[in-house]
């Protein structure tokens, strides 16, 4: 077959076929484009409403419960805790339930503590205790009666937390020796 057009001309109908394809394929997408948004206007038309309506609900109730703002707060602190007590219960070996006790029934109603610390290291468990004492006297029996556990030594109370007579604020220390299980 022959071919009777010039190459020029056959780019000039080829570059027309496209132009021709393209415009019912233009007008094919803007068509689906309409048809697509007036299906979905009405649906983000609900959704903004019920967005809103939940907007109001939520002020509305912060307003009549403010501890409710507080939630996040307490849930970041609720985390914070656990990862605490993660860590101390994978502890193994230092039965941190029983340093607890031990101190919780050395307590007198005179000696009130404030925060319990535990630095776990590989062969014993530093325990920090601060609090507040009534008086010299209670404070004293409470620390012979921690250096009496067998538990526990190095029990370290500063001379300085013993210059009061009454209404002491005290930091005290001691060690409890971690006991290694041998594998058999």
């Amino acid at each position: 077959m022959f071919n009777l057009l010039p190459e020029e001309q056959k780019k000039i109908i080829y570059k027309e076929y496209r132009q021709r394809l393209l415009i019912p394929i233009s007008f094919f997408l803007g068509i689906c484009g309409m048809v697509v948004f007036f299906v979905l206007s009405p649906s983000l038309f609900v959704v903004n409403l019920k967005h809103a309506s939940l907007v109001e609900k939520q002020t509305k109730l912060e307003s009549e419960n403010p501890e409710l703002l507080n939630i996040k707060e307490l849930e970041s602190e609720i985390e914070k805790q656990k990862a605490k007590i993660d860590v101390i219960n994978s502890s193994k070996g230092t039965e941190p339930v029983e340093i607890i006790e031990k101190i919780l029934a050395s307590i007198t109603s005179k000696i009130s503590i404030d925060s319990i610390s535990l630095e776990v290291k590989e062969s014993n468990v530093r325990v920090s205790l601060q609090g507040h004492s009534s008086d010299r006297e209670s404070l004293l029996n409470f620390s012979r009666k921690i250096e009496q556990e067998k538990i526990f030594s190095e029990v370290n109370l500063p001379v300085s937390d013993l210059a009061k007579e009454s209404d002491i604020d005290f930091s005290m220390s001691f060690v409890k020796e971690i006991k290694h299980e041998e594998k058999n």
